[in-house]
């Protein structure tokens, strides 16, 4: 079975350290809230290399996020599925 494809990107912008969930959520705005709860809660998300399960971790500038699932949109609602 093939991988799902991923996604990386450093976090930038942050005025301040800022909890990973409101992270994911400026990067992918398609993600609905539960997506993104989703994503981090089943160790999908790596900050600095290392697998984050919680949505209240703090980011800071410069920070890389990694190994995030490529989330579907789908056509009723505009629900992200992973």
């Amino acid at each position: 079975m093939p991988s799902r494809p991923t996604t990386r990107f450093t976090a930038q912008g942050l005025a301040k350290s800022t909890r990973l969930n409101a992270v994911l959520k400026k990067q992918f705005p398609a993600w609905g809230r539960q997506a993104v709860e989703r994503v981090i809660g089943s160790g999908k998300v790596k900050l600095n290399g290392r697998v984050v399960k919680l949505s209240s971790w703090e980011v800071n500038n410069g920070r890389p996020l990694g190994r995030l699932p490529i989330l579907q949109q789908t056509r009723r609602r505009g629900n992200c599925l992973g």
